[in-house]
């Protein structure tokens, strides 16, 4: 957030549109506007959910989640990170028994052309298992018969929601949310803020209006905004693309710089991603460059964060001049996505 306040500012845009389910009031004192256009208040009033909060993790309710799927419902599960949603994925894909044709994956990092092919069979058919990541909380218009998720920020929680009973057509479907975290969601979100939200979700009713939903959003960005350490987080993201632009200048990113790198060897919330091209698919960019279609690169890329290329330089990921890519040696399948360093692997868990 601050990272994109101090991009306007610098950089103020001649027009410039917000739009979002959960623009906290709170934070039109950071993004002022001349205009407020509001929604139609019968989209306030619409309960589309019942609120089911479970003291346990999400893994522990794996196994419902498959047996909703097998009885016919599209399932969406959203869990906090990249590796628990692909372990979760291989786990089912080698012990349970949805069709594999039925048992989907989305997430960030999969190279461009297949992120593409996947938000695309990610359209919701009976006995179908998604398994995904905060990737689904935009763009995709997409209508799920349950969800499970983890205990996320209730801003994110309130976009994922968004993908079951999108249009409020159907009565109030479950949304099963799970409250226990382990260290890879304090990884991504801070427990203070995971408390808080819990806490507002406590308050609401079973099965709350859209408009509930907004103010418990909004009653939690009026806690936190005041407080020290959010108003350092916002520091942090300005200083942070004021000290890019001093290091960079007009160029691009060269992390063969021992003092560059630096910079994003510490694990970051909210850090910075690189894109990088898998080795496995070197040939093919080569191929693609001699056919002078250099414009289509992007596509074999995959986003992988800036801190596992300077933690990792000498091992895992080499520079590639002649394409102007940096080249990783970590396994790429477009099944699972890429592969990360042992030393990032989750650590193991119990699956019930």
């Amino acid at each position: 957030l601050g990272l994109l306040k101090e991009a306007l500012e610098s950089v103020p845009p001649k027009r410039l549109a917000l739009a979002s389910a959960t623009l906290p009031s709170p934070l039109h004192s950071i993004f002022p506007t001349e205009e407020k256009i509001r929604a139609e208040e019968e989209f306030w009033n619409r309960r589309r959910y019942r609120l089911v909060l479970r003291d346990t993790t999400i893994t522990e309710g794996l196994s419902e989640a498959v047996e909703a799927a097998r009885s016919g419902k599209a399932v969406l599960l959203i869990v906090n990170t990249v590796l628990k949603a692909q372990s979760l994925y291989r786990f089912l894909r080698k012990r349970q028994g949805i069709p594999p044709e039925r048992l989907k994956l989305l997430h960030s990092r999969f190279i461009f052309r297949d992120r593409m092919a996947k938000e695309k069979e990610a359209e919701p058919k009976p006995g179908t298992l998604l398994i995904a990541t905060q990737v689904v909380e935009v763009s995709l218009d997409i209508s799920y018969d349950l969800l499970f998720t983890e205990i996320a920020p209730l801003d994110a929680l309130v976009q994922r929601m968004g993908r079951v009973n999108r249009d409020g057509t159907r009565p109030p479907v479950p949304l099963l949310i799970h409250t226990a975290w382990d260290k890879g969601s304090a990884a991504v979100y801070e427990q203070e803020l995971l408390e808080q939200s819990l806490g507002l979700l406590e308050w609401l009713s079973v099965s709350p209006t859209d408009g509930e939903l907004v103010e418990v959003t909004d009653s939690l960005y009026r806690e936190i905004m005041p407080r020290e350490s959010y108003r350092k987080e916002l520091e942090l993201g300005r200083e942070r693309l004021q000290e890019l632009r001093d290091i960079l200048g007009c160029y691009t990113l060269d992390l063969s710089d021992e003092k560059l790198r630096a910079y994003f060897t510490t694990r970051r919330r909210g850090g910075i991603s690189i894109d990088v091209l898998p080795k496995s698919l070197l040939a093919e960019a080569e191929r693609l460059v001699e056919a002078r279609e250099r414009w289509k690169l992007p596509e074999l890329l995959v986003p992988v964060p800036a801190y596992w290329v300077s933690r990792y330089w000498d091992h895992w990921f080499w520079p590639c001049t002649d394409l102007g890519v940096y080249v990783t040696e970590l396994e790429y399948n477009p099944e699972i996505g890429i592969q990360p360093p042992a030393e990032e692997e989750p650590d193991p868990f119990e699956f019930v």
